[in-house]
């Protein structure tokens, strides 16, 4: 049986970052029930598209062995073709987007973000991308990208947001 994870960072208790590489019943059962806090619901069926690496990258926030929050990474170039992802530097290999974040409260959703942009940086990764609620990416470290006036989330417009989180190691 292949290794389920790879630890990223060891927290205080029992609690830890790691890259899940495989998910076992258990953990497929926490997503699922830790994704209706996300604004993108997994269900038994597309569960797999998102941890699945190494082509996703999924990083969950783990408490006593249960899954309490996650954040999947995709390469924004498996977009290249999608109107929706208008990213000024598609194809320069240097944009994660953040397909889905799921978490409970804030406390844990800032140790998770942390360690996975601290995490992205081994992929030589500069930016992140998110589509976000525009009233959510005002004010926020994300930069809009594009407004999606046909979008909309509880009546408000989703917009294709930029964060530039940490400099590549490549030059």
């Amino acid at each position: 049986m292949p290794l389920e994870y790879e630890l990223i960072n060891l927290l205080e208790g029992d609690c830890r970052i790691e890259l899940t590489k495989v998910l076992s019943q258990k953990d497929f059962d926490s997503v699922l029930r830790v994704s209706t806090h996300s604004i993108v619901s997994l269900n038994a069926a597309n569960v797999s598209q998102y941890f699945n690496y190494p082509k996703t990258i999924p990083v969950a926030f783990r408490r006593k062995k249960t899954i309490e929050a996650f954040i999947v990474g995709v390469p924004v170039e498996k977009y290249l073709d999608d109107e929706t992802f208008p990213d000024p530097d598609i194809g320069r290999r240097n944009t994660i987007y953040s397909a889905i974040i799921a978490y409970s409260d804030t406390r844990t959703y800032n140790k998770l973000v942390a360690d996975y942009r601290l995490y992205l940086s081994k992929f030589n990764a500069t930016f992140e991308s998110r589509h976000l609620r525009t009233d959510w990416a005002k004010g926020s470290e994300f930069e809009i990208v594009k407004v999606f006036d046909y979008w909309k989330i509880d009546g408000v417009p989703v917009a294709y947001c930029k964060h530039k989180f940490a400099e590549s190691s490549k030059k």
